[in-house]
């Protein structure tokens, strides 16, 4: 994932689809009450007064930045060069050789975008 978002900086993305506000459009996709339902969701998973407190405050901003365009911005705020971000980086996207346990693909590229690279390490490490 490295190695494709390094190449990514080596010649400026000429394709209108990945200057598109990926956000925006996701924020018209996916209600408010749908993120809320999906960070409660945790809470099946782990359920302390810190994780609780932790989540009092994500439902407090999710109102905030929904649909806004922090996503597709953050990296220039940063000063940061936007990279080839897949946008839906999970376990069941990454296909694995079951013998050799070696990385054969990265799929499921529609929510391909530029923005921070650390955005996909981030989705993988959550669903994990």
């Amino acid at each position: 994932l490295g190695k494709l978002q390094a190449c990514s900086l080596k010649k400026e993305p000429s394709s209108p689809d990945l200057h598109k506000e990926f956000f925006e459009n996701l924020g018209k996709t996916w209600s408010l009450e749908a993120w809320r339902g999906m960070f409660k969701g945790i809470l099946a998973f782990e359920n302390s007064d810190q994780t609780k407190r932790i989540l009092e405050q994500i439902d407090d901003l999710l109102p905030v930045y929904h649909a806004s365009n922090l996503g597709s911005t953050i990296h220039t705020q940063m000063s940061f060069r936007p990279v080839i971000v897949n946008g839906d980086m999970h376990t069941g996207n990454v296909l694995i050789d079951k013998d050799s346990g070696d990385l054969v693909a990265l799929i499921d590229w529609q929510c391909t975008h530029l923005g921070v690279g650390v955005e996909d390490l981030h989705r993988i490490a959550l669903t994990a």
